[in-house]
């Protein structure tokens, strides 16, 4: 009796092994097929998002465009209209050339972003004088016109660079740093200095606008923010920011109070020799 007891046992443990081992294989099957779709999820996903990037930078360029392009068909109509005096006429003429300025530095914006990604071209090259080339440039942009623009003078600093990146980088926080002096109460001034180590090249920009929103500090460096949507699309800090990757440096805001703000491109001198490499 007990003989068949310690069979039947045995078989029904058989029976509940061959179910368990059943079991596991088509756990395993159901967790290969979960990582299969998982992977082609994020095949999709890194498809997409460029498209979808794409789609918003192109919603925010034409909603803008459009409504530079209002304001001046609406100020060529007053322009023409012989009731207008020549006082207001001039006027308008300003609001015209903004707007113009304005669709420009949207277009030059886009332009660089597109070209975010390109291979680098460094060459040996003084960063001291590639930012004074940078500042005589933003000297002749209209949002510096009433802003005093102070480049220290520092020892010449070389360094291997591609100098349309660096200098895209440059020009994108002088022109920011102005643009938010201008915001600023007066002296309106923007102050550039530059300091190296055995280690690291720093680049600061200084302005003395009313400080950065605390709204807005941590998504800063990404497509599209602003704290004012008159001035662009929110693409020159991301700009500026992924130059200073290429050239394995970094860029972050060191400080922002009212009357004082300080962005430093931080690049370290052994990336930079690594470029030499490339």
């Amino acid at each position: 009796m007990s003989t068949i007891a310690g069979a039947e046992r045995l078989e029904r443990e058989r029976r509940l092994g061959d179910v368990g081992a059943s079991d596991m294989r088509q756990q395993l099957g159901l967790f290969k097929e979960m990582q299969e779709k998982l992977r082609s999820a994020e095949m999709e996903l890194r498809r997409v998002e460029p498209l979808a990037m794409t789609g918003r930078l192109v919603q925010c360029i034409s909603h803008d465009l459009r409504h530079h392009l209002s304001a001046v068909c609406t100020s060529a109509e007053f322009m023409s209209d012989q009731r207008t005096t020549q006082a207001d006429r001039e006027t308008l003429l300003e609001e015209v050339s903004s707007a113009i300025n304005s669709m420009t530095d949207m277009l030059d914006s886009l332009l660089l972003f597109a070209q975010t990604g390109r291979k680098m071209h460094p060459e040996l090259w003084s960063i001291q004088l590639l930012i004074e080339q940078t500042a005589k440039m933003i000297r002749m942009h209209p949002d510096a016109q009433s802003v005093e623009l102070v480049i220290h003078e520092v020892a010449p600093v070389e360094c291997r660079m591609d100098c349309k990146k660096l200098g895209s980088a440059v020009y994108n926080l002088l022109l920011n740093a102005c643009q938010a002096a201008n915001r600023g109460f007066p002296p309106k001034t923007v102050a550039v200095k530059l300091s190296e180590d055995q280690k690291f090249i720093d680049i600061r920009i200084e302005d003395s606008g009313s400080g950065v929103p605390a709204s807005i500090r941590k998504t800063l460096f990404e497509p599209f923010v602003t704290s004012d949507r008159a001035r662009g699309v929110g693409l020159g800090l991301t700009i500026a920011q992924l130059a200073a990757q290429d050239h394995g440096g970094v860029l972050y805001l060191e400080e922002t109070v009212l009357g004082n703000t300080v962005f430093v491109l931080h690049l370290s001198k052994l990336a930079l020799a690594d470029l030499a490499q490339e």
